[in-house]
């Protein structure tokens, strides 16, 4: 892989420049949708920027589908989109969406938070927030670690994290773990999708790091990031999680290029009452 050569700065100027090219085609490719009668979608150069083109709205789609089979999503329910984009989630659920739902979109990136403000503008169900947290893909200043979601304790149905943790370290993880838990409704669930790999395997996609966490650029570990599967279960105990359901698409890991995502529909923990 050419980037794992390449310095830091390279690779963001190599980014810059892929992203101010995809600006100048995005006007054509707007209007060659609107010809077409195709779904508005944001620009390009955004839906690049969460990841490749091609699959911005399949993945969303994929893990509405998901939702559905597992039974894991109502139409009227409270529902926090953790790394939202430029609102791929939102775009596939908006049909399913009962007036009474409430939806919360939270992203580092301002420019996809601009973007969905505009395109939802006029839906009440639809409320985005740019976190105001430091990351590689943002301008915010809070440490991950001070960071709070913008929702009240037990207060979700619903926590969507599609392509959250494949750009997180492990104490960013954890950290985001804690929110999970700390803002899940009784009864609610998490659909969280990671890179996961088993132990002892070679991990051929993600070649630098350890046992526990690896990441696939050398000098750019956010660009996408895989967690041991027994290092990221120990993590959810920590976190009072526990997995009811899971789709693997990565793991066990031992692909050379990273295809798919693992989905774990994730539940809270409640002790019980006793009388």
């Amino acid at each position: 892989m050419i980037a794992n050569q390449l310095p830091a700065w390279a690779i963001e100027a190599a980014r810059l420049a892929r992203t101010a090219a995809l600006r100048i085609v995005s006007p054509a490719e707007r209007r060659w949708r609107s010809l077409r009668g195709a779904e508005p979608l944001p620009p390009l150069w955004l839906r690049r920027h969460a990841g490749p083109i091609r699959a911005f709205s399949r993945a969303a789609d994929d893990c509405r589908q998901q939702l559905l089979a597992w039974n894991a999503f109502a139409p009227a329910a409270s529902i926090l989109d953790l790394g939202c984009g430029p609102g791929a989630m939102a775009l596939s659920l908006r049909d399913d969406l009962a007036p009474p739902a409430r939806y919360l979109g939270i992203d580092v990136h301002a420019p996809s938070i601009r973007w969905c403000r505009d395109a939802f503008g006029g839906d009440r169900r639809f409320r985005f927030e740019t976190a105001d947290v430091a990351s590689p893909f943002g301008a915010g200043t809070v440490p991950v670690g001070r960071y709070r979601v913008p929702a009240a304790d037990g207060s979700v149905d619903l926590v969507i994290a599609k392509s959250l943790f494949t750009h997180l370290t492990r104490t960013e993880a954890m950290h985001y773990l804690g929110e999970i838990r700390r803002v899940l409704a009784h009864g609610g669930a998490a659909l969280v999708t990671a890179f996961l790999f088993g132990g002892g395997v070679t991990v051929p996609a993600f070649p630098h790091g350890d046992g526990d966490f690896r990441w696939r650029i050398r000098n750019r570990p956010a660009a996408a990031a895989a967690f041991g599967i027994d290092r990221f279960a120990e993590m959810l105990e920590a976190a009072d999680l526990w997995i009811e359901k899971s789709l693997f698409g990565f793991h066990p890991g031992t692909a050379r290029v990273p295809t798919g995502q693992d989905v774990l529909l994730l539940r809270r923990k409640w002790l019980p009452v006793w009388s």
